[in-house]
C-alpha cells in the first residue's frame, strides 16, 4: 500500500513539475480573483467570445511551435497572416479559383515561404531569428502593395456566412484548430517525424549520426509553420468578410510568447500540443482579463511581456539544472 502511495505521489510530482501544467496554477487563481472583481468575466457570453476570437492567433502559434521545438525559430509568421488574407481576397474576388481555389493557392504561397525559410535557416544557416526577420518585413511590405494597401471589404458573403455558424455553440473555425491541435500533438508523439523533431530539438548532431534527415526535418518544420500562418490568415479574412493589410501585427511575438509560456524551450527539445494550447489561451486571456478590470489596452503587452520574461528565466534555470544532473 505505502509503495502504491508513493508511487502516486512521484507521478503527481511528475506531472506538477510539467512546464504547461506549472502555468495553470496562476492562470487559475488570476482568473478567480478577476471573477470576483468582475463577475461578467466567467460568464458563458465571455467566454463565447474568447472562444471565437482566439482559433486565429492559437493556429499561428501551433505552428510557430515547430521549428521552435527543432531549435529555431519564425518570426515572419504574424506580416504573413496580413499577406495571406490580403491574397485570399484577390484571389476570391478577382480570379475564378473560387474558395476552395483561393485557401488551396494561399496554402501553396505559405509553402513556399517556408521553404524559403529553411533553405536560408537551415542550408545557409542563418540564424532564424534574422533570416525570418528579413521575410518578415518582406510580407509586411508585400500586404500593402497588394490592393494598394487599402482594405478589401467585398468579399462574397457566403464566405462570412460560414464563419457564422456556431456548432455547439463556438464558431467553425474553433473546432478545425481543435482538430489541427490534435492531429499535431499526434503527429508530434505518435509518429517518427516527430520523434525527429525532438531529437534535432536536443542535438542536431547526434540526430545526424542516428541517421535523421537534419535539413529536411528542419525544412518541413518551416514549411508547417507559414501553412499554418496562410490557415490563420486565411480564417481571420473569412471571419470578418474582409481582408485587412493591418491583421497579425505582432501575433508572431505572441505566438512565440504562447509557445514559450506553453513550455516549449527556446533552445529546442521540448514542447507539447496541450502545453501550447494552454500557453495561448494564458496569453489570450491575459488580454481579456485587462478589458474585463477596464484597464488600458496597453497593460496587456506588459503583463505578457512579464509572463513571457518569467517563462523564459524559467526555461534558463531548467536548462542549468539539466546540464548539472
Amino acid at each position: 500500500m505505502r509503495k502504491e502511495k508513493t508511487g502516486r505521489f512521484a507521478r503527481l510530482r511528475v506531472l506538477a513539475e510539467r512546464p504547461e501544467i506549472g502555468i495553470l496554477i496562476p492562470l487559475l487563481l488570476i482568473m478567480a480573483v478577476t471573477a470576483v472583481i468582475n463577475p461578467n468575466f466567467m460568464t458563458a457570453k465571455n467566454f463565447s467570445s474568447v472562444f471565437k476570437s482566439i482559433p486565429f492567433i492559437a493556429v499561428v502559434t501551433l505552428g510557430a511551435a515547430f521549428p521552435l521545438i527543432t531549435g529555431n525559430v519564425d518570426i515572419s509568421n504574424g506580416r504573413f497572416v496580413g499577406l495571406t488574407g490580403m491574397l485570399f481576397g484577390v484571389f476570391l474576388v478577382n480570379t475564378r479559383l473560387g474558395v476552395a481555389g483561393s485557401i488551396a493557392a494561399c496554402l501553396l504561397i505559405g509553402c513556399i515561404l517556408g521553404l524559403l525559410n529553411g533553405f536560408l535557416v537551415v542550408q545557409l544557416r542563418m540564424a532564424g531569428f534574422i533570416a525570418t526577420m528579413g521575410t518578415m518585413y518582406i510580407c509586411g511590405g508585400l500586404r500593402y502593395l497588394v490592393n494598394g494597401g487599402s482594405v478589401m471589404s467585398n468579399l462574397p458573403y457566403g464566405v462570412k456566412d460560414f464563419a457564422e455558424q456556431t456548432p455547439l455553440g463556438v464558431s467553425w473555425f474553433f473546432w478545425i484548430v481543435v482538430v489541427l491541435y490534435v492531429l499535431a500533438g499526434f503527429v508530434l508523439y505518435k509518429t517518427a517525424f516527430g520523434r525527429r523533431v525532438y531529437a534535432i530539438g536536443s542535438n542536431a548532431e547526434v540526430a545526424r549520426l542516428q541517421g535523421v534527415k537534419v535539413e529536411r526535418i528542419g525544412i518541413c518544420a518551416y514549411v508547417i509553420s507559414s501553412v499554418l500562418a496562410a490557415v490563420g490568415g486565411v480564417m481571420a479574412a473569412m471571419d470578418i468578410g474582409s481582408a485587412a493589410p493591418s491583421t497579425g501585427n505582432n501575433w508572431e511575438f505572441k505566438a512565440v510568447a504562447g509557445c514559450v509560456v506553453g513550455g516549449v524551450s527556446l533552445s529546442g527539445g521540448r514542447g507539447s500540443a496541450v502545453g501550447i494550447a494552454i500557453g495561448v489561451f494564458t496569453v489570450y486571456i491575459i488580454s481579456n482579463i485587462i478589458n474585463m478590470i477596464q484597464l488600458s489596452n496597453y497593460w496587456s503587452d506588459v503583463f505578457t511581456g512579464c509572463i513571457l520574461a518569467g517563462a523564459v528565466m524559467i526555461d534558463v534555470a531548467r536548462q542549468r539544472k539539466k546540464l548539472h544532473e
